[in-house]
């Protein structure tokens, strides 16, 4: 274990140090931390760590490295000039138009060629792009991130881009980073060490009020001054490597490790809470002494989550605006085999009632508008159903913060209203709602 206390400390360009990124822990001269230094040589110096890759001696680090990296995905990748200088003696292999299944595809070879011990992956754009779901596509990452960590390689995921010229993708970017940083939190969950990682590209983006000159002229790829915050920010997660952080936006902490590193004090007219992060910038989720998970988003916050999933869910509907703090009423969905109704607390892990999953639907903003079982623009089948065609098997397990977060995705809204007879079978199953009612202490 390296130990890297401190924290990132920033980039410097000195002939007197060693090149790439090194850790100083009680060196003369260094003040704590992880520095990168820019210079192409560089030196040894006395206690000073190189914990980025070298070239095995030919470099001024005298070869001491924690392993090389890889960089694989699509043209996000294949694209980033800087990669080199930045990740030394890293390989970049991307592919413009690669598509996670062309990533999978590719990995065992590429894997087994360069060895790596850390990948940065960049993939999901383009399957959304060609038409693929968000699921299908979440289930691809996920193929590939079994498959590095299966050689014994850490992902750092590099997340979708608020791209200006394909704001119809902005609901599924959302919905897919969405699901991969609450699968990074589970598979840490089990882990010494986190094996994903994610760098939170489009809220990072969206900090910076995603100006055009973060883009190319065709307002999709990258230009140099996007990839310099993918370099600052890729980096930081770098120098981090022992934490425990799983989610990373615009340099800070967002989720995992042992408390939020962006909590700061807030003005003197936000009250605060024990317990509870005193930001009013913060966005992301924590455990709290009692074991309990809370989602925070810029001052709200909803708590007594059971899992840091659970909690994530409900990060993503409280960006949409905060589940009811009541609880809400899940109806029979129209054939009379379940409860007419039934109160639960939406910040919970109920997922069923009586055995029966309960199935999300949406409706049209307004609640007692058009009902949405199926996606707008989609069929009735397996793709296009909010929580999957319930014909021969049941719905897909969703909790409540998970349901609202699904129809918030589509610009949609929970409904007031069974919604009995709109399809995907959804009436032999209780049904997810936003009516509110008093929960039983």
């Amino acid at each position: 274990m390296l130990g890297l206390r401190g924290g990132y400390q920033g980039t410097e360009n000195d002939e007197d140090w060693p090149a790439g990124c090194y850790h100083c822990n009680n060196v003369l001269e260094c003040k704590d931390g992880t520095w990168f230094n820019e210079h192409s040589r560089g030196s040894a110096n006395g206690g000073a760590t190189p914990i980025c890759y070298g070239d095995g001696g030919d470099g001024g680090g005298g070869g001491m490295t924690t392993g090389k990296i890889l960089l694989m995905g699509d043209s996000d990748i294949e694209g980033w000039d800087t990669s080199p200088d930045t990740f030394p003696g890293s390989a970049n292999v991307g592919v413009g138009g690669a598509t996670c299944k062309d990533v999978l595809k590719d990995a065992d070879r590429l894997l087994a060629k360069h060895r790596p011990t850390t990948v940065i992956l960049v993939c999901g754009e383009n399957d959304l792009a060609y038409g693929t779901s968000v699921s299908k596509t979440f289930e691809r990452f996920k193929d590939v991130v079994e498959k590095v960590t299966a050689f014994g390689t850490r992902v750092i995921y590099v997340g979708t881009k608020p791209e200006p010229s394909n704001e119809k993708l902005h609901a599924d970017y959302r919905e897919y980073d969405g699901r991969i940083s609450a699968y990074a939190a589970a598979l840490a969950a089990s882990s010494e060490l986190p094996p994903l990682r994610m760098v939170d590209s489009y809220n990072g983006f969206e900090d910076k009020g995603n100006p055009s000159s973060l883009y190319q002229r065709d307002e999709l790829h990258l230009s140099k001054a996007g990839y310099k915050l993918w370099d600052e920010w890729t980096l930081k997660v770098l120098a981090e490597a022992e934490s425990g952080c799983t989610v990373w936006r615009s340099g800070r902490c967002t989720q995992g490790g042992d408390s939020p590193p962006s909590a700061r004090p807030p003005p003197p007219s936000l009250p605060t809470q024990a317990g509870l992060p005193s930001a009013d910038s913060f966005v992301g989720v924590f455990a709290g002494a009692n074991g309990k998970w809370t989602a925070w988003v810029r001052g709200q916050h909803v708590g007594g989550f059971a899992t840091g999933e659970a909690a994530l869910e409900g990060l993503e509907a409280l960006e949409g605006g905060p589940p009811p703090r009541q609880g809400v009423q899940v109806l029979d969905g129209g054939s009379k085999q379940s409860p007419s109704t039934t109160c639960v607390d939406p910040t919970s892990d109920v997922t069923a009632i009586n055995g029966k999953p309960i199935a999300a639907q949406c409706c049209d903003k307004g609640g007692n508008r058009a009902c949405r079982r199926v996606a707008p623009d989609k069929k009735n089948d397996d793709e296009g159903c909010i929580a999957g065609f319930a014909r021969n098997k049941p719905p897909e397990v969703m909790t409540y913060a998970a349901a609202q977060a699904k129809c918030a995705a589509l610009g949609l809204d929970m409904c007031e209203k069974s919604c009995s007879g709109t399809g995907c079978y959804y009436n032999n199953y209780p049904v997810y709602t936003k009516l509110t009612c008093e929960l039983k202490v």
